[in-house]
């Protein structure tokens, strides 16, 4: 299809901007090349007519923009975690449902889909992703794609933490008091993530590694922080796999 995908990205968000869960909640978001990259991920292998399975609707940024361009697009989240996400995508009328993951069971039948995105969330799963790979696998269409994206573990900004003796993990104050940890229980390599996909049948396609931290990081703002800036982007430059997130896009066997 061919159309102005960072417009109709900047379109989706400021619908998005609009919604209670933005206004209300707190979930505003800001243009993010991130997003687009995983955006343009997709859309280089999209066909007319597929089907797209979003899990962790999270903000649904990816929902809206490929149901804006008409292409029919189901997303899942669990209540429990992911707040008021689902009630907010009722109001672009995506297909959605409630489930949740550490149950290992995706609620739909063999090869519904062409497309799956799990975007920032292998993370957060407490247990062993195997078994919601497996139903990924399961649900995904022979020859489908699915797009998994996800923090490094090994960046640049973790090792740099450690070196002055800071944890790379999030602060337990973050999560103590709560019944439910919603932060991030494992981190992936390159390696790693390669490992468990292909352990479940997808093969590699393509792999983007893409530099979020420096972009965010307001304490680089000073002066010294820019000349900080420009020696890590020179060492990300050198060395791509230590930029701080994947977007790995694998094919199934």
């Amino acid at each position: 299809m061919n159309i102005n995908l960072k417009n109709v990205y900047q379109e989706a968000l400021n619908e998005y901007n609009k919604t209670p869960l933005a206004t209300k909640d707190g979930w505003h978001r800001d243009f993010s090349n991130y997003t687009l990259k995983q955006i343009e991920m997709i859309n280089n292998i999209i066909n007319n007519g597929d089907k797209i399975l979003d899990i962790g609707t999270g903000s649904g940024i990816i929902p809206i923009f490929f149901n804006k361009i008409g292409y029919d697009v189901t997303t899942i989240d669990y209540i429990k975690s992911g707040g008021n996400s689902l009630k907010n995508i009722d109001i672009f009328k995506i297909k959605n449902q409630n489930v949740d993951l550490n149950q290992g069971i995706l609620p739909f039948e063999d090869q519904t889909f062409n497309i799956i995105n799990l975007g920032d969330v292998i993370e957060h799963l407490p247990n062993s992703p195997k078994k919601i790979l497996m139903e990924c696998n399961r649900v995904l269409k022979k020859n489908g794609y699915f797009l998994v994206s996800t923090p490094n573990s090994i960046r640049l900004i973790n090792r740099l933490k450690l070196i002055i003796g800071n944890s790379v993990w999030p602060n337990i104050k973050s999560f103590y008091d709560d019944e439910y940890n919603g932060t991030h229980h494992h981190e992936y390599t390159y390696d790693e993530l390669i490992y468990v996909l292909n352990d479940n049948g997808f093969k590699k396609d393509d792999i983007y590694f893409f530099e979020e931290n420096l972009n965010v990081d307001t304490r680089l703002n000073s002066f010294t922080g820019k000349i900080m800036k420009i020696f890590l982007k020179f060492t990300l430059l050198l060395i791509p796999r230590l930029k701080s997130n994947m977007i790995l896009r694998v094919k199934k066997n």
